[in-house]
């Protein structure tokens, strides 16, 4: 079964969309965005509260736009063991609903610094606007460029080599900064051909192995 994309939004931008429940393990439940079809989230957050007694552990996140719940159950409990209140997390999940709740169930998780979470929400800023009632944050000294169409396309049916990927993923672990890598310079340092290098970088945003931290520089997740 293709590894459905890790979407990157506002956490507000989930609320009051029609939850599709799939019964089928080959197709997974989502949220009808009329042009998408959300089942997997990639949200950088900061840890509001947490809950944890026998077999079943929470947590509850904040993006500075709403709040949404990861949830655990028996051996994935220990997956939140580390995360404390307060802490920055990346979290990449699948969107589930019970009772009406709207909650992640926990697939990646990495501690992030709050720079981290301040330029999440700057590159969604710029894709997506603010959502309603919620400020725009003010990140002096920081400018993003126009992104290039030519790695915007639609993603390519190609399956690429491991090796292919892991030279573009070595690359981009080369070139990171505090702001991350600039994807004209990945592309151009990788060696590969430049539209097969654009598409393998997509190929990753979709599968949430990397996220785009502005218009035009990505980091690994």
């Amino acid at each position: 079964m293709e590894r459905q994309t890790a979407f990157i939004l506002w956490a507000a931008e989930l609320n009051n969309k029609p939850f599709v429940k799939q019964e089928s393990e080959f197709s997974p439940s989502y949220i009808d965005f009329g042009n998408k079809k959300v089942s997997r989230i990639n949200i950088i957050a900061v840890v509001a509260q947490k809950t944890q007694k026998d077999n079943f552990a929470s947590i509850t996140l904040d993006d500075g736009s709403a709040q949404i719940r990861a949830k655990t159950w028996n051996d994935d409990v220990k997956k939140l063991e580390p995360i404390k209140i307060g802490d920055v997390i990346l979290l990449i999940g699948k969107l589930r609903e019970y009772n009406d709740e709207l909650y992640i169930v926990p697939e990646i998780i990495r501690q992030q610094s709050y720079n981290m979470f301040l330029l999440r929400q700057l590159s969604i800023l710029n894709e997506s606007g603010k959502p309603t009632n919620v400020e725009e944050p003010e990140i002096e000294g920081f400018e993003t460029q126009a992104y290039q169409e030519n790695y915007n396309k639609p993603r390519e049916e190609k399956i690429y080599s491991e090796s292919k990927r892991q030279k573009i993923l070595d690359m981009i672990s080369s070139l990171d900064t505090e702001t991350g890598a600039n994807i004209n310079q990945v592309v151009s340092s990788s060696g590969l051909p430049e539209d097969e290098a654009g598409s393998i970088i997509n190929e990753l945003l979709q599968e949430g192995e990397i996220f785009k931290i502005s218009q035009d520089r990505i980091k690994i997740t």
